[in-house]
């Protein structure tokens, strides 16, 4: 008899990064609220195994930013270049822009550098409980920007997953 294990359980990093793509993809075409996100990400911290705070927080993280990514370059197509304005006003613009700047470079190292130093701030009073910092940021800019875009053109054009060369968890 066979042990069925979550894919976020395991180890494979592609495994986790599809299992995740799949669903933040679903998420995003079903025009979710931001409760239906601390939802999501209270599932899977809870079927992490104990891998939320780096492994998965991470890699959560990162594929939002793949997702972000695309939803720019979704919108940049569909409505030019300055469509709707600024996408994000807040005090976590800095970390997610040089976030997906990390990732649109495919520089792994830079934004799990970035996401950590920003993950490691000491105070962050309006978080809850169950989300990272960033995810929350990243969550809030891809509901910006994906209520301007047709929902089937998002995820078109998605960087590459995280390879780790080594990852530290």
């Amino acid at each position: 008899m066979s042990i069925d294990i979550h894919p976020l359980a395991e180890d494979d990093y592609h495994l986790i990064q599809e299992y995740m793509a799949s669903r933040v993809l679903a998420l995003l075409v079903t025009s979710t609220t931001t409760r239906d996100w601390e939802r999501e990400v209270a599932t899977e911290i809870g079927l992490s195994d104990g891998q939320w705070e780096r492994r998965n927080g991470f890699l959560f993280d990162f594929t939002l930013g793949r997702f972000l990514h695309s939803a720019r370059s979704a919108r940049n197509a569909q409505h030019g270049r300055g469509a709707a304005g600024r996408d994000f006003v807040s005090a976590n613009e800095r970390f997610t822009d040089r976030f997906l700047s990390a990732i649109d470079r495919q520089d792994a190292s830079a934004a799990e550098a970035v996401w950590e130093e920003f993950n490691n701030l000491p105070y962050w009073p309006d978080v809850p409980a169950i989300a990272l910092i960033s995810t929350r940021a990243i969550i809030t800019r891809l509901q910006i920007i994906v209520a301007v875009v047709y929902p089937g053109s998002i995820g078109l054009q998605l960087p590459e997953e995280y390879d780790p060369p080594v990852f530290v968890s």
